[in-house]
């Protein structure tokens, strides 16, 4: 058997579907990190079962699916099949290829397939149990899953053991025959309660059925008798009913006759109002025509009133328009006076501004010339002031310069001082800081101290924490055993409390009417519900009630006859109830004598415990029964009153009211109290080891409050260390940062002293230099005296021109401001007159308007009294129609008063008949009152026929007999319901009953047979079973060990290695795991190298496939520790096992890839989704 292909699609990176074939021998995968090379190790895992989405590197069973990239959608289901070659049978079934397949879709639903055929995951594990393969199997070593197998918890690697050993199968089946032989024990203690019931139930039940026979022979004979009164009586009824349905239809005649009289009234009566609406319609019409021609003639007189305001303001209007032009033509006037003015002044001023202009070109020419002059003198001057501005830049350029070098020198000087001053501040940070290093270095020795006290309050503290521990587990394993009673009880419990909820022990009927209608408030119970029997007193209490403790009590007679209505309607069966109100009981009276005699424990009634609501209902049942400890003691007290009360013992013996003796075995805990009480004691026990239970949890709960406060003070105390490690580490930073600080302010102060030597060479050399420009400052000075003289002497020449220029330019300008002046008025004196020209046409625009709007006025005058004429005419036309109008109306007002009164005459008529048709009815009702009468005496009796013998009046004809005398019968029926009466409560259902309890109990004693046999049968398969996995696991185990010896010794090049068993207990102790490389002390696994224990681990997985080969086992990067020598023996070792188990390797190292017969790569071409490339090689090297 081996891996023959495995196919996936939608499983993590891999979204298109992929196959990869596997052949025997060695196939490695590999692939850069992230490419999704692991992935197929979790899709085989996955596929034989994983339930756990974090083994499968995700957060929930969902991420397995295809999530999608930045270009493709995420995929709704994974789906991963694998393909096992079967053809040498070592699974056992018929198939030579089994494909297991697994999907899983994104709303969360899963499916197992094998060969396509749906099936569940327990079906997989199965078929898989005990061939290494499976998702805890050897034949799966994912990463991480070397430390797994050398865990420190020696328990975990049994799995690993198991499985190699070939016992998984036997323990699941081991652990499946457990639960079944709890189940069975479970089941008989419920048995066990039944039949403990039904013992109880059968000679009560034998008792009652053979009254009941009784009763259904005085019944059936009452039967016969009862129906033949009621068909008596039937008849009767039913001749006189025939005679009142005579008399009622003559009445039903007259009452017709009368009611169509009425409706031919009420038609001509119909016709008058029709015609009176009609006439109604007309009035309302003529008044409404009337009303509309008065409002058009009130709003013809409201238009022509409206046309006469309107005439008189046209007319006003065109009286306004005439005094309105004739004042715009006297402005006209005014208006072209002003021209005339404005046209002279215009004249006058433009002679003036020519001889102005004249005088102006005359100066302009004579300033022209004496400028041309000035400006030759100013040339010369100019040229001087240039020479003796650029020697006054050379005098400022050395004055600069001077100035620079001293504020050069003074900054020197400053710079000195400062320099000084810092060299001075140096001295005392230095000291400072050697001040402060040394406080650091006594702190930090203070803090060591602190810390090795917390160190030893802690290894206090861890050893209290261990104390605590043993005591809490001491409080746990007391509470687990308070824990196994407590669940007995409560099984026991539950049973008892099931039974009473089932109300298992009471009839049919009595079950369906406290199942139905106890919530009702008028059913109060069944009598085992309103009593309290004391402990001891249960059996005696049981048979002393009999059958009357399935009696019901109910509130009143009234309920009682409704709920016997309903179990007669529903075919249920009889019970027996006892309404508060009907119910009596008169106490008997005891000589003191009988109740100071040996044996005698009271009356039934006073033993027992109930509210004072049932007195006379308990009275009345229990009342006349004495209760006494044993039959002996009964006999002598039953003499002493001589038989004339019921004794019952405490052992349910009975001594009857009369001297007849009832008694025999009685069915241990068998009765309805005995349930009742011991479900109360249970109930108490269950409380108490609650209680108890609460105890431990508190004593528990308090040594955690302890442990966890000791928890808190180890952390504090381990934070405490911390606090004062972190200190330390900041002391030690400040003491290194000291010692660099006084490094750093040496290197200070010489950098100073340097610079203060540099600022001395410096200042030297400006002195020297402040020499020289002083020296060619005073040269330039005096060349700037000489020149300035020149300039001087130039300038008092060109004085005296300056100032006829300046006279000549001034009248110059004083002419040129009167030109300018003069042209300003002459263009504001034409402004005036474009703006009064503008007025004048705009005057004569409205002379010309006000002339139209005349015009039109004149037109609306005449339309307006046009309209007035028209207005007139129609006014006297409404007049004369509002006057015909009138007349018509008082005509139809004459015709609505003569139809009314003919109506009034046919109502009277109507009210008469009206009378007739309700001395008629009055007669029919009583009439039919008669006849309901009868209907219900009737009723009543067919009725009476149904309920008592459930057959119909026809039905019932069969049973009519000519008895003779009517009174002799009824008093025979009185006597036979006497004879019944005498029975006492009868429950007829206790005949199937009794039958039904005595199959019952004999089929459940045959059950309890077949589950104490299968009880001892599942005992011995288990312990066959763990003879078997004990002898079976020591065989493999023994195996293992040597060859885990070899496989390490030769993965180590010596060295030695064991395994034992933690315990005596073989298939439960866990399994050490001893190891000692070569050269090295026996040590902890904790204490190896990570490629020591990487390289143990591949050496037991060799040493479990020597032993027992799966068909193919999955490594993945479990070499990925080791180094490259070891890595080539591991190689070595693949190689020579593969001849026997197909190896599927996900590897990274060279080594592994050069023992390969095929390579698989896997890459992603595309972001996010992985694929596969596959080479196969020649001889795998």
């Amino acid at each position: 058997m081996y891996l023959k292909r495995i196919e996936m699609k939608g499983f993590k990176s891999f979204a298109d579907k992929i196959e990869l074939d596997f052949n025997s021998g060695i196939t490695a995968i590999v692939g850069p990190n992230g490419s999704g090379k692991s992935n197929i190790s979790d899709a085989i895992r996955w596929v034989l079962g994983e339930q756990s989405a974090k083994t499968l590197r995700g957060a929930k069973m969902e991420d397995v699916i295809f999530a999608g990239t930045e270009t493709r959608k995420p995929l709704g289901c994974a789906e991963v099949s694998l393909t096992i070659d079967n053809s040498d049978n070592i699974i056992p079934i018929e198939y030579t290829e089994i494909t297991v397949t697994r999907r899983l879709y994104r709303s969360g639903e899963s499916e197992y397939l094998i060969n396509n055929t749906p099936c569940r995951l327990k079906d997989i594990q199965e078929i898989f149990m005990d061939t290494g393969i499976g998702k805890d199997g050897y034949s799966l070593i994912g990463q991480g899953r070397v430390d797994e197998i050398l865990s420190t918890r020696s328990e975990d690697r049994r799995n690993l053991f198991e499985e190699a050993a070939g016992i998984v199968k036997y323990k699941t089946r081991k652990l499946e025959a457990e639960r079944k032989l709890e189940n069975t024990r479970q089941n008989l203690v419920r048995i066990d309660d039944i039949i403990s019931e039904l013992e109880g139930q059968i000679e009560p039940l034998k008792q009652q059925s053979e009254v009941a026979k009784k009763y259904l022979a005085y019944r059936e004979e009452l039967k016969e008798l009862e129906i033949n009164l009621i068909l008596n009586n039937y008849s009767e009824a039913r001749d006189r009913y025939k005679k009142i349905e005579l008399d009622l239809e003559e009445m039903e005649k007259s009452k017709q006759e009368e009611e169509n009289r009425k409706l031919k009234l009420k038609n001509e009566v119909a016709s008058i109002k029709q015609e009176l609406y009609k006439v109604d319609q007309e009035i309302e019409k003529i008044s409404a025509n009337r009303l509309d021609l008065e409002k058009n003639q009130e709003i013809k007189q409201g238009e022509i009133k409206v046309l006469n305001e309107r005439y008189a303001n046209f007319i006003n209007e065109i009286d306004r328009i005439k005094n309105e032009i004739s004042n715009i033509r006297e402005y006209i006037s005014e208006i072209d006076e002003s021209i005339e003015a404005l046209d002279q002044d215009n004249t006058e001023l433009l002679s003036e501004i020519q001889n102005i202009k004249q005088e102006i070109d005359k100066l302009e020419k004579d300033y022209n010339s004496l400028n041309k002059k000035y400006i030759q003198v100013e040339g010369e001057i100019e040229e001087k002031k240039s020479t003796l501005l650029q020697i006054l830049n050379e005098i400022s350029q050395e004055k600069n310069r001077i100035n620079s070098f001293e504020i050069t020198l003074q900054n020197f000087n400053r710079r000195r001082e400062q320099l000084n001053l810092i060299r001075n501040q140096k001295e005392e940070d230095l000291k400072a800081v050697k001040k402060e290093k040394e406080s650091n270095d006594s702190s930090l020795r203070n803090l060591n101290d602190k810390k090795n006290n917390s160190l030893d309050l802690l290894n206090s503290v861890v050893e209290q924490i261990n104390l605590l521990d043993s005591e809490e587990k001491r409080y746990t394993a007391e509470r687990n055993n308070i824990i196994s009673e407590l669940k007995s009880k409560e099984a026991r419990y539950n049973a008892l409390v099931s039974m009473e909820n089932e109300l298992e022990g009471f009839n049919k009927a009595t079950k369906y009417i406290l199942t139905n209608y106890k919530e009702n408030v008028g059913v109060l119970g069944a009598i085992s519900d309103i009593i309290k029997v004391p402990k001891g007193y249960e059996t005696a209490i049981e048979i002393a009630l009999g059958a009357a403790i399935q009696n019901i009590v109910v509130k009143d007679e009234n309920i009682a006859t409704k709920l016997i209505d309903i179990l007669k309607k529903n075919n249920i069966g009889r019970v027996t109830f006892y309404p508060l109100t009907t119910v009596r009981y008169k106490p008997i009276t005891l000589d003191e004598k009988v109740k100071v005699m040996a044996g005698y424990l009271g009356l039934a009634n006073e033993i027992v415990s109930y509210d004072e609501l049932y007195t006379n209902v308990v009275g009345n049942i229990l009342g006349r029964i004495i209760i006494c400890d044993n039959l002996e003691n009964a006999k002598r007290l039953a003499k002493e009153i001589d038989y004339s009360y019921r004794i019952v013992t405490l052992e349910g013996d009975v001594i009857n009211a009369g001297g007849s003796f009832t008694g025999g075995s009685v069915g241990r805990t068998s009765g309805i109290f005995t349930r009742k009480n011991e479900i109360e004691e249970l109930k108490g026990n269950i409380y108490v080891l609650n209680q108890k239970i609460g105890e431990l949890d508190t004593n528990i709960n308090k040594i955690k409050e302890s442990i966890s406060n000791y928890h808190l003070k180890r952390n504090q105390l381990e934070l405490e260390i911390k606090e004062v490690e972190r200190e330390i580490q900041i002391l030690l930073g400040k003491q290194l940062f000291y010692e660099k600080q006084i490094e750093e302010i040496n290197k200070n102060i010489i950098d100073i002293d340097i610079e203060l030597e540099q600022i001395q060479i410096e200042t030297d050399k400006l002195n020297k230099q402040l020499e020289e420009k002083n020296s060619n400052l005073t040269t330039l000075e005096e060349k700037q005296e000489y020149i300035q003289k020149n300039i001087d002497e130039v300038q008092l020449s060109i004085k005296d021109l300056q100032v006829n220029r300046d006279v000549i330019y001034k009248e110059l300008t004083d002419k040129r401001i009167v030109y300018a002046e003069k042209n300003k008025i002459l263009e504001g004196i034409n402004e005036r007159r474009r703006q009064l020209e503008k007025e004048k046409n705009n005057y004569n625009n409205r002379i010309v308007n006000y002339e139209l709007e005349i015009e039109n006025l004149n037109k609306k005058i005449d339309q307006t009294k046009e309209t007035i004429k028209q207005n007139l005419v129609e006014l006297q036309k409404y007049a004369e129609d509002i006057i015909k109008i009138k007349e018509e109306y008082y005509s139809f007002e004459q015709k609505k008063k003569e139809n009314t009164d003919i109506l009034q005459s046919k109502e009277k008529e109507i009210s008469a008949v009206d009378e007739n048709i309700t001395s008629i009815i009055n007669t029919i009702h009583k009439l039919e009152l008669s006849k309901n009468k009868l209907e219900n005496e009737m009723e009543v009796l067919t009725n009476k026929l149904w309920d008592e013998y459930e057959i119909t009046i026809p039905q019932a004809i069969k049973y009519k007999k000519d008895l003779g005398n009517i009174s002799e019968i009824s008093k025979k029926v009185n006597i036979l319901k006497s004879n019944i009466r005498a029975l006492g409560d009868v429950n007829v259902n206790s005949i199937e009953e009794y039958k039904r309890v005595i199959e019952r109990y004999n089929f459940l004693k045959q059950q309890r047979e077949d589950l104490v046999n299968a009880e001892k049968s599942l005992v011995g398969i288990i312990n066959d079973m763990v003879a078997k996995m004990t002898e079976q696991f020591k065989y493999n185990f023994r195996i293992i060990r040597e060859n885990f010896n070899t496989t390490f010794r030769e993965l180590f090049g010596g060295g030695y290695a064991d395994l034992r068993l933690d315990g005596e207990d073989v298939l439960n102790s866990g399994i050490e795991i001893i190891v000692q490389p070569p050269g090295k002390k026996l040590q902890s696994l904790s204490l190896l190298s990570g490629g020591e224990r990487g390289l143990a681990a591949i050496a037991l997985i060799f040493a479990i496939l020597k032993m027992k080969p799966t068909p193919f086992c999955v490594l993945d990067e479990i070499e990925a520790a080791l180094d490259d020598a070891n890595v080539n023996r591991y190689a070595e070792f693949l190689k020579g096992y593969s001849e026997k188990t197909q190896f599927i390797i996900i590897t990274h190292r060279k080594g592994s890839m050069a023992v390969a017969d095929t390579l698989y790569g896997v890459t992603m071409e595309e972001k996010g989704v992985s694929k596969v490339v596959s080479l196969k090689l020649k001889g795998g090297n």
